[in-house]
């Protein structure tokens, strides 16, 4: 493989230092002095002085000149005596997932042959243990991380910290508005108007939003933009009395679960409901049942799971090649091709209705339809 052009720049950075050219203590040239001296791009500059940052052989301080502190690399000591594996981070919020089992299939089946490591994290959904390991990716001298974000945008300043040329970030399944990183996910806003066009096409005007435990996601806030976006399609008023947000939280005692769940049939009942995932979606049909209540639901799906709930229309998400286009992005910056950075991959969902045996495509849904992707959900009581 060809020597990334970052990976020569640091190569002759380092030499001049330890050749005496710059001098410990002294500063390097600027970004724009490099750029100028070596050819490259500064992005290309950038990464390489991440990488000597990374080492430990220069520093910047904020709105300051980088400055030689040794003229030897440290060696990352969790990474000694591995020789040249060459490893990326996989960090995601659980394991015993189909979803992130398929995405992890996904991405190993792009990184192996390519000859890097995937070494998968897991951060329980936990964003302090997200950010430990993170940084703790980022010590031990790892090339990239591929991140399916814990809940929250807690660590977005984090992420911006840590990534860019020095460190490629691509973010799988969902991400951290206002973070310049590279992602993949679905056409979560446009599965979910799909599935509310279906329930308002079999009759229902009242249809519920059903969310489990995480509020402060993208792909949430996604989703809730196209249950709203069918409504003004329809002319249909949305009814924020019907959204339910972090439902089944782990918090949450059941009792207060189903008391909320109870509560959408006091007034003008729902007589249909769109789900955030398959297992929330049974988690809600439990809890109507023994209520004693109806409900038709559509819930979103991996594709490779089956349909779990019969009667369920389900936006079928392609997880596993979500993980390859993660890690097809992530060599791209690994090869210094940063072209297009940062890029956003939306895959197309499709809805499988229940009963049929081929699923049909979904149209993206257009951007400004229903709000902005990083649109923040009302309070729901």
């Amino acid at each position: 493989m060809p020597v990334p052009q970052y990976e020569r720049l640091r190569r002759a950075l380092l030499e001049g230092i330890e050749a005496g050219r710059w001098a410990v203590g002294g500063l390097l040239p600027t970004e724009s002095e490099l750029t100028d001296a070596f050819a490259v791009s500064r992005i290309t500059v950038r990464r390489a002085l991440q990488e000597l940052r990374s080492a430990g052989v220069v520093e910047t301080a904020r709105g300051r000149r980088t400055r030689v502190i040794r003229s030897v690399p440290q060696r990352a000591a969790s990474l000694d005596g591995v020789g040249d594996i060459r490893v990326v981070t996989l960090s995601v919020p659980w394991l015993a997932s189909e979803n992130i089992l398929a995405m992890m299939r996904g991405a190993e089946e792009i990184l192996r042959p390519a000859g890097w490591t995937a070494v998968v994290t897991c951060t329980d959904n936990d964003p302090e243990r997200e950010e430990r390991q993170a940084r703790q990716a980022r010590r031990i001298g790892v090339a990239g991380l591929i991140v399916y974000p814990a809940q929250g945008w807690a660590n977005r300043e984090v992420f911006r910290e840590l990534s860019g040329p020095g460190l490629p970030l691509v973010y799988l399944g969902r991400y951290h508005p206002e973070v310049e990183a590279d992602r993949v996910v679905v056409d979560n806003a446009g599965g979910a108007a799909a599935a509310v066009q279906h329930l308002l096409a079999r009759g229902h005007r009242r249809i519920a939003f059903v969310n489990g435990e995480e509020r402060e996601v993208s792909a949430v806030a996604d989703r809730l933009r196209g249950y709203c976006a069918a409504h003004e399609r329809a002319g249909i008023p949305v009814d924020f009395s019907l959204v339910l947000m972090d439902v089944f939280a782990r918090d949450v005692p059941q009792s207060v679960s189903s008391e909320r769940i109870g509560r959408l049939w006091d007034g003008d009942p729902p007589t249909a409901a769109l789900v955030v995932n398959t297992p929330t979606a049974v988690t809600f049909r439990h809890h109507l049942r023994a209520l004693g209540r109806r409900c038709e639901l559509a819930a979103f799906s991996v594709s490779t799971d089956g349909a779990p709930l019969d009667g369920c229309a389900l936006v079928e998400v392609p997880a596993e090649a979500m993980g390859r286009e993660a890690a097809t992005l992530m060599l791209r910056r690994l090869q210094d091709d940063w072209a297009a950075w940062p890029r956003a991959r939306v895959l197309p969902v499709h809805l499988r209705v229940a009963g049929s045996e081929t699923a049909r495509a979904v149209p993206p849904l257009p951007a400004a339809a229903g709000g902005g992707s990083a649109w923040r959900v009302p309070g729901d009581g």
